[in-house]
């Protein structure tokens, strides 16, 4: 009879377990601001931009990324702080000027290619450094802006790694993003 009441009492606790972890969302995969970071400064050759800024034809290529997640200015987003180059056409010269942004996105993951990409772009602070002048981008900010979403619009930030056995076997299941001081977290009720 103990023997029965104990089996019973085993049954009924993983019952009660199994049905909390099939309606919880369970948290199966997380990236942190300086692994997000060192994946986008191994990729930062794709982002390159090239437009026309008040008629004067450009290119941006950036230098160095700086990541944080979930911080003051944008607590359910991302902030980026973009050292870039922008290579300006003025007359027959290509001249060249530093550019710092610091931009805020909200990440989302798309299922289609398992990937987390930004958008809502806005750019919180923006300096330039060209030829001895110093001072704020502020009437550019717009164009700018403009050619940073239309560039970081197309890659994403981040793919599941499919030679990552763990990581492949995310991308079969339904994942919603969730964004905390410091790190994103892909969830699934599973």
């Amino acid at each position: 009879m103990m023997q029965w009441l104990k089996a019973s009492l085993i049954i009924v606790l993983v019952a009660v377990v199994s049905g909390c972890a099939s309606t919880a969302p369970l948290s199966i995969f997380s990236l942190s601001s300086g692994e997000l970071e060192q994946n986008l400064l191994k990729q930062s050759d794709k982002y390159h931009a090239s437009g026309s800024v008040l008629g004067v034809p450009m290119d941006l290529q950036v230098n160095d990324i700086g990541v944080v997640i979930g911080g003051e200015q944008s607590p359910k987003g991302i902030e980026l702080a973009l050292d870039n180059t922008v290579m300006m056409q003025a007359l027959a010269i290509k001249v060249p000027v530093r550019v710092r942004l610091n931009i805020a996105a909200i990440p989302v993951f798309n299922a289609n290619d398992d990937s987390i990409y930004l958008q809502d772009f806005k750019v919180l602070n923006a300096d330039i450094d060209a030829m001895g002048y110093r001072g704020k981008l502020a009437p550019l900010s717009q164009e700018v802006q403009q050619l940073l979403t239309q560039t970081f619009s197309q890659y994403p930030i981040y793919t599941l790694n499919q030679q990552d056995p763990r990581q492949a076997l995310l991308s079969r299941f339904k994942l919603a993003l969730d964004v905390r001081p410091g790190v994103i977290t892909l969830t699934s009720g599973l």
